[in-house]
């Protein structure tokens, strides 16, 4: 009877353990935290000077929705396109809709990533974008 008591307890102890860690949160993948959420320039300080006294960026925003269209604003330009991430998940491309004076578009692959689930880091020839939630 001792012996099934021993067994009986330590097969509920297994049991509660195994519940628990089945209830974990799963992590998001790169693509929802992308999603959730509206994404605000930080570093404001290190990336006026690329933009000039002309454009502020200190409001500067993205927001990826989950149908892979973004918008964005530096400024007082809205900017919106279509984005997505390559197989590794290391670099976002974005295409956007604004065809400029030049008759050019944006249209470049950026590496990415997240120091934390509320941090997004871009790097763009050279600068690093900080965004925050």
């Amino acid at each position: 009877m001792l012996h099934l008591r021993v067994y009986l307890s330590a097969f509920l102890s297994c049991a509660i353990m195994i519940g628990f860690s089945a209830c974990r949160k799963r992590p998001l993948t790169p693509e929802e935290i992308l999603q959730n959420g509206t994404w605000i320039i930080h570093n404001v300080n290190d990336l006026q000077p690329r933009y000039g006294s002309s454009q502020s960026i200190k409001n500067a925003y993205m927001l990826f929705d989950p149908n892979g269209t973004f918008t964005g604003q530096v400024g007082t330009e809205v900017s919106t396109g279509k984005w997505s991430l390559n197989a590794e998940k290391t670099h976002i491309h974005l295409i956007g809709d604004t065809i400029y004076a030049n008759g050019l578009t944006f249209n470049d692959s950026l590496e990415f990533n997240f120091p934390n689930e509320r941090t997004l880091v871009i790097k763009n020839k050279g600068y690093h974008m900080e965004f925050r939630k």
